[in-house]
């Protein structure tokens, strides 16, 4: 449950659940996301290899709101030393895809695994 998440970055203990949630406005304006699915991808910086996929949830899509669960089985098999890549993607309902994190389109952003010790 606990994680953080930055424009620049994404950072989760080893081992443990993340929920990033995602809320779609423009301006004052909820952005309906129904019928839209969500991608998140994470590379090996190093040589671009996917590591994980996670599909996101559209929670309640009149009111643009999503989610995506990390999983300790996740990350428990990522190197805690490596550097990882990630973006997230929606695709509309009418087949529109835009990258919406991270925002900066000159970036990527960094996924980070921390250590832990309870086992």
């Amino acid at each position: 449950m606990v994680g953080t998440i930055t424009p620049n970055y994404i950072k989760i203990r080893q081992g443990d659940n993340f929920t990033v949630l995602f809320q779609f406005k423009d301006e004052n304006k909820f952005i309906d996301i129904s019928g839209s699915t969500l991608k998140m991808y994470v590379k090996n910086k190093a040589d671009n290899k996917t590591v994980l996929i996670k599909q996101g949830v559209v929670d309640d899509g009149i009111n643009g709101k999503a989610h995506i669960a990390i999983l300790p089985e996740d990350t428990i098999k990522l190197n805690i030393n490596n550097e990882y890549i990630t973006d997230v993607q929606i695709t509309f309902g009418n087949g529109e895809t835009h990258t919406i994190y991270p925002q900066n389109l000159s970036q990527v952003a960094s996924f980070i695994i921390t250590q832990h010790v309870t086992e």
